[in-house]
């Protein structure tokens, strides 16, 4: 069992009586949910897990259904057993049919655009962060908890909520928390975002969680790092939209050079998207990538990296965790969540960014970068505070 006096106490934290819903999420293996709870729990809170099942895209999926690593749940009866083990209660939801409107629709409609499809993005913002605060309303539970590596802090009414950088830079995940408003943020409770990296492995042990998962051995800090998103470039996804799709949607066309030359055939631009390397094309000035895709000629446009250098981003579905007033000009960094076919994660970059009232900003980067493809998440940090994000709609020229 979890020792109910674990050596390690974050000092003027206690909360004792007060209830607090734990998100445990499908890849319990890292220990996040599992850790979050046991330290909740050591520091007075009463707490009960909340754990969402996929159903059939999980459990037994399709033959052609993509690779999505946070779907790999464990048993249902081993996640109670966790529970169990930690003397919590366990509430647990099926969100299969909402995850096929909300997420896989949304998916083959992104790849028939040529856009990249970003599911974590809208998993958190349409499924799991909503079902979490639904189901504490349901039960009068006032405070939520994640996993996710995070800050939130108040200015001095309590009223306002920033939302901040983890203190460990490779585990941020504040790009799956910028549409969070500020009552949902005044509600959520991230434990792990203010603690050092080597500090997760002494904590797992100091709490037993070890036995608890039957891992008797001290958990190794290089465990928690933030992987990519899953699927992009993933064969089976392709199979995926063509069984979901009409052939007269998924015609062959060519893969022209910029001066209009053919440099290849394709089968489909539902299997491209601007940004990707085009492996086979080679230019003179070395490996190719698809730079557009014209949607009336059925041709996707490949191009050197150079030609994916943009100093002009326009943003749709921007969210802002403080609302940004004015339409005037705010300089900021700008960042976007590694995909499966980023070989080096991306730095901040400095911009500035200019804000509509449809929900839309035009960002302007100091430096020319190839990096901001329409379909990615973008985020704007003030230092370590996230000002707000949205998702690239058009780079200058294309």
């Amino acid at each position: 069992m979890v020792s109910s006096s674990p050596t390690f106490q974050k000092p003027g934290i206690k909360a004792p009586g007060q209830k607090v819903l734990v998100a445990f999420s499908g890849k319990l293996t890292r220990g996040d949910s599992l850790l979050v709870a046991a330290l909740l729990k050591s520091q007075g809170y009463w707490v009960t897990a909340y754990h969402l099942r996929y159903g059939k895209w999980a459990d037994s999926p399709e033959p052609d259904f993509p690779k999505m690593e946070c779907l790999s749940e464990i048993p249902q009866d081993a996640v109670k057993k966790l529970c169990d083990a930690l003397e919590i209660p366990l509430i647990v939801d099926n969100v299969q049919d909402e995850f096929s409107e909300k997420v896989l629709d949304r998916m083959i409609h992104e790849a028939m655009g040529s856009r990249q499809a970003r599911p974590c993005v809208w998993c958190h913002q349409e499924i799991r962060l909503p079902r979490l605060l639904k189901k504490a309303d349901e039960l009068g539970i006032e405070k939520v908890a994640t996993g996710h590596h995070a800050q939130i802090s108040s200015d001095i009414t309590g009223k306002s909520h920033r939302l901040k950088r983890s203190v460990n830079r490779n585990l941020d995940q504040t790009s799956e928390l910028f549409q969070l408003s500020q009552v949902q943020l005044s509600r959520l409770i991230l434990p792990l975002g203010a603690i050092a990296q080597p500090m997760l492995a002494r904590l797992s042990q100091e709490l037993n969680l070890g036995k608890v998962t039957g891992n008797r051995g001290e958990k190794d800090a290089s465990a928690y790092q933030v992987t990519p998103e899953c699927m992009t470039g993933d064969s089976r996804f392709f199979k995926y939209v063509e069984g979901k799709t009409a052939p007269s949607l998924r015609n062959p066309g060519v893969i022209r050079g910029i001066d209009g030359s053919v440099l290849g055939e394709h089968f489909g631009t539902y299997q491209f998207r601007v940004g990707d390397p085009l492996p086979g094309v080679i230019l003179v000035q070395g490996q190719a990538f698809v730079i557009g895709i014209d949607h009336a000629l059925n041709a996707v446009l490949a191009g050197p990296i150079e030609a994916l250098k943009t100093s002009e981003i326009l943003v749709q579905d921007v969210r802002w965790v403080v609302p940004v007033g004015g339409l005037g000009s705010q300089p900021c960094l700008v960042y976007s969540p590694p995909t499966g076919a980023d070989k080096v994660p991306m730095v901040p970059q400095p911009a500035e960014f200019v804000t509509f009232e449809n929900g839309a900003a035009r960002v302007f980067l100091k430096t020319p970068s190839p990096d901001f493809t329409p379909g990615r998440p973008i985020l704007f940090y003030d230092g370590d505070e996230v000002l707000g994000g949205g998702l690239v709609d058009r780079i200058h020229g294309f």
